[in-house]
């Protein structure tokens, strides 16, 4: 199975790249959630808010058009991944 990162597009496996860490299921661009999103787009565009949830870094809110511009559960084909590391 392959996942799209919804800022980029760059498409990956899914189940390698969730077990290296190197993608994250959704972020939130104000009270919008969106997702998948790839490590390299979450290093450079994304911070954790004072909240604790991840979301787009302030200088980049309203200024990127999402490659997949579904939010997270809206389109009603979406995939909820639930990992558990010991």
């Amino acid at each position: 199975m392959k996942i799209k990162c919804a800022i980029c597009g760059m498409t990956a496996h899914l189940v390698n790249d969730l077990i290296e860490g190197t993608w994250l299921p959704s972020f939130y661009e104000g009270h919008e959630e969106y997702g998948p999103v790839c490590g390299s787009c979450y290093e450079n565009l994304l911070e954790i808010g004072e909240d604790g949830e991840i979301e787009l870094k302030e200088q980049y809110r309203g200024r990127i058009v999402f490659y997949n511009r579904d939010r997270v559960g809206e389109s009603g084909n979406y995939l909820v991944i639930n990992l558990t590391l010991n």
